[in-house]
């Protein structure tokens, strides 16, 4: 009988049962070197030993300010000598890479004592099965099918997180992978998937004098590029890693880590999204992605990690789930913004093609905010000629569309309505809509358009005079506007709609932007340069303080929501244009319009 569980528990016994390579037994505990920490495993329907092993390490080398995360998955599981490979390197490498971090020379970096532990656990353990094999074959009549055999066929990816006060290292051989999610919930892959069809590896193998078969498989024995073990094709597959050193930040939130039963039945993307759904411990959310991987058809061995990274620039009051953004109802804010009695109904599940069903997978939708609303229109420059001759804009669209929409989720806005390719969105706070608008503008400059999009004259990638890319893929426009519009439900749709002068008047703001631009109107900017950039007290309130205070105390007056968020659009930083006053089509007086810039 194989059980596999996780609980928080408190011992009463002097001792833990020992481990072995049939046998686990977990006391990870739920927080780690301050960090918030959670993990989740199945042993799969197709797999009877433990074959798949995690490693964590709280106050590695004895310090407060290093802890190590990581996972060995092992790829070929016969005769138990899977499980005996890994066993082996999660025994050895906490001491192999203290080892390697000592032997740094000058102008070395940890990235080097990283690598030097992947390579040289792998020949220690090739070096104690060569000898014992060799002995055998002398001593009786081996066939292939022996387990010594069989163990130099046998392999193991593996990951490994090494985070060193505010710096993250991570190595990687194989499909175990790991991801982080940065600001707003956007998921960038920090390890690499090698795969025996990558061009890199392709030229690597071949030099290594291996080959490539039809089906993808080095050697037609290997279906990934690099692993530990496989010393029957070394060195065409081998452990060498690749190893790269993140900085983190404040805008950094939780890294997933992960075998190839998860990676290879979600996105990056998709993994990040259910995660940041479930706020309240880490735990919750490694399960989570553990179960969605089954109901997704994975039959494999599964193993996921969860960090919250994001702890590590915060007081402690609880883990990054706690602090990072709930979606909530609007409610009385600073701004003024006051109930309401009607409240817009929700999408059906129904009313969402396939392609829009990842939002299931994001947080609820806000309430529509009403009384005082920040609203913002969007628009694709040159959409209308992209869609005549581009067939890579159908992709493109949806890419826009998702992207938009999981910012909204994730940042807390509500979407009014779209019409073509352009989107109505409304906010209870200028803050909240500023910090929409900004992180967006700078992942779609991210974002893996279609080849045909980048190739086009429209969205081609065009860097100023520093190098820093400006423009690329679509180009979006947007607008914002502060003020007091009609707010009805359609009797229809059940959906908040706006109406009136204000909403005119923003989306007349919107048209002065051009692609790629944010333009505000003048309330927008009093707004910002009063609650974000501090040069004058906000609200009655705020007037009332004695001047002698500080920031912190002001601060304390704003909703918590509000002060996430001006602390995010500080850390992001922009900048103010002022265009001057124009007179805006349809509108009777001018306004005084501004471009809001974010950091490239």
């Amino acid at each position: 009988m194989h059980i596999l569980g996780l609980m928080d528990v408190t011992l009463m016994i002097p001792s833990v049962p020992d481990e072995n390579e049939d046998r686990r037994v977990r006391t990870s505990m739920s927080e780690i070197n301050d960090m918030g920490y959670g993990i989740a495993d199945t042993l799969g329907s197709r797999v009877d030993t433990l074959s798949l092993v995690d490693i964590v390490i709280p106050r590695f080398r004895s310090k407060d300010d290093e802890a190590i995360f990581g996972l060995f998955d092992a790829v070929n599981k016969g005769q138990g000598t899977g499980a005996k490979l890994v066993k082996y390197l999660q025994d050895s490498f906490s001491a192999v890479f203290t080892l390697e971090l000592s032997r740094l020379k000058s102008g070395e970096v940890t990235s080097d004592a990283l690598r030097r532990a992947f390579l040289n656990i792998n020949r220690d353990y090739g070096n104690l099965l060569v000898p014992a094999l060799d002995s055998r074959r002398k001593n009786s009549d081996i066939s292939l099918t022996d387990r010594a055999v069989s163990s130099v066929r046998t392999g193991a990816a593996g990951v490994i997180v090494y985070i060193h006060r505010k710096h993250l290292y991570v190595a990687n051989a194989g499909n175990a992978l790991a991801v982080i999610a940065g600001r707003g919930g956007t998921a960038r892959l920090i390890a690499r998937r090698h795969e025996p069809f990558d061009a890199g590896e392709i030229a690597r193998i071949r030099t290594a004098e291996g080959w490539i078969s039809h089906r993808g498989y080095v050697n037609d024995e290997v279906d990934i590029a690099r692993s530990f073990g496989f010393y029957n094709v070394f060195p065409a597959v081998n452990a060498a890693p690749d190893v790269d050193e993140i900085e983190l930040t404040e805008a950094d939130e939780f890294v997933i880590i992960a075998n190839r039963g998860l990676w290879e039945h979600m996105s990056y993307q998709a993994a990040v999204d259910v995660a940041r759904t479930e706020r309240s411990d880490p735990m919750s959310a490694a399960a989570k992605l553990r179960d969605l991987a089954i109901s997704y058809g994975s039959t494999s061995n599964i193993m996921v990690m969860v960090i919250a990274v994001g702890d590590l620039f915060k007081a402690k009051k609880g883990g990054f789930y706690a602090r990072s953004r709930v979606p909530l109802a609007v409610d009385d804010g600073f701004y003024g913004a006051h109930k309401a009695g009607v409240v817009a109904g929700r999408r059906g599940k129904g009313d969402e093609s396939a392609g829009e069903r990842y939002l299931n997978l994001l947080d609820r939708e806000v309430a529509p905010p009403v009384g005082m609303v920040a609203l913002v229109f969007t628009d694709i420059r040159n959409s209308t000629a992209l869609w005549e001759s581009n067939p890579g804009m159908q992709t493109a669209i949806r890419m826009h569309n998702q992207l938009l929409r999981r910012q909204l989720r994730a940042i807390g806005g509500y979407e009014v309505k779209t019409e073509g390719d352009a989107f109505m969105v409304s906010f209870p706070t200028v803050t909240s809509a500023l910090l929409w608008c900004l992180t967006v503008q700078l992942e779609l400059l991210r974002e893996d358009w279609p080849q045909e999009i980048l190739d086009s004259e429209e969205g081609k990638e065009i860097l100023d005079s520093r190098g820093e890319v400006i423009y690329r893929g679509l180009s979006v426009r947007m607008g914002i506007h502060w003020g007091e519009p009609v707010c009805e439900a359609d009797p229809i749709t059940r959906r908040m709609d706006y109406f009136g002068p204000i909403v005119n008047r923003a989306a007349r703001i919107a048209a002065v932007a051009e692609g790629g631009q944010i333009s505000a109107s003048q309330d927008v900017i009093d707004i910002i340069q009063d609650v974000v950039m501090q040069q004058k007290p906000a609200t009655n309130e705020l007037e009332d303080l004695d001047a002698s205070e500080d920031t912190e105390a002001a601060e304390e007056y704003l909703d918590p929501r509000d002060r996430q968020d001006i602390a995010a659009l500080r850390r992001l930083g922009f900048g103010i244009t002022e265009l001057g006053e124009r007179k805006l089509k349809g509108m009777s007086t001018p306004d005084r319009d501004h471009l809001l810039s974010a950091p490239l």
